[in-house]
């Protein structure tokens, strides 16, 4: 959520502040269009628990992101997948 870069995240934890009035745990990023155009049951498909935190879960994609991620950002990492296979 917060860029690594130090006058970034002192910028953001700003804007989060002037917001929220504190730096919130999570935030929740919606893409307009996407809601412009979904139905109220695609909406509201994010689910949270009883204390109202929201239940997160990582999808393979999320992993090859990653991984990709970590690829280019250190070229003699050893790729994480070939450790699971």
């Amino acid at each position: 959520m917060i860029r690594v870069d130090g006058w970034q995240t002192a910028r953001q934890e700003q804007q989060l502040i002037e917001w929220f009035g504190h730096v919130p745990d999570f935030l929740i990023t919606l893409a307009a269009d996407y809601c412009a155009q979904c139905s109220d049951a695609e909406f509201c498909a994010p689910k949270f628990t009883k204390d109202g935190m929201p239940r997160l879960a990582l999808r393979g994609h999320d992993v090859e992101k990653f991984i990709g991620a970590v690829m280019r950002a250190i070229p003699d990492a050893v790729n994480p997948a070939q450790k699971i296979a």
